[in-house]
């Protein structure tokens, strides 16, 4: 009887892993190239061990692939993508924004009404919709082409904020704010 329950256990576990790693071959059955993931993590170990933050751990994936238009990795057992290619962006945040409006940043207007209608954080539809008719006619080419030279004069402004203060402490409201 123990021998038929151990068995039995063993199976189950099997079983249990199996279904547990059954995303683990998503991206390679897509043809997207991806790192192989690691159990239970998937690609996000070091995020989850506080060796990275998430930016860094995002960040050297996305340098791993050079020339490729995106990759595929592994949040525990959750495919996710990153683009690297601009009109892959485009045409994702344009014409298939259906398939891809959700994702893992989103924010509420409550907690930042600015971020919240920046458009990688919006999760709903007819919200994205909504930003996009405000925020679109600001980013026409002419638009962005005349604002450059004073982006660049803050960018300087800032540099030098930054060096006149170096070794000493400040808040990040105060560095950011002045930079605007």
């Amino acid at each position: 009887m123990l021998v038929e329950v151990i068995l039995f256990l063993v199976v189950l576990g099997a079983f249990f892993v199996r279904w547990l790693l059954r995303d683990f071959h998503f991206w390679a059955e897509q043809g997207v190239p991806s790192l192989s993931p690691q159990f239970p993590f998937g690609n996000i170990g070091d995020v989850i061990t506080m060796r990275k933050t998430t930016g860094e751990c995002y960040r050297d994936i996305y340098r791993q692939f050079k020339g490729e238009a995106a990759c595929g990795f592994f949040k525990f057992s959750q495919p996710a993508l990153i683009l690297r290619d601009p009109d892959l962006v485009r045409t994702i945040m344009v014409k298939d924004f259906l398939k891809f409006h959700k994702n893992e940043f989103e924010i509420s207007k409550s907690v930042d009404p600015l971020m919240a209608i920046n458009p990688f954080t919006i999760g709903e539809l007819n919200e994205w919709k909504r930003a996009r008719t405000i925020q679109l006619p600001a980013q026409t080419l002419s638009k962005v082409r005349t604002m450059a030279p004073e982006m660049v004069r803050c960018c300087h402004r800032l540099t030098d904020f930054i060096r006149a203060h170096a070794g000493k402490e400040m808040e990040a409201k105060t560095l950011t704010s002045g930079y605007t």
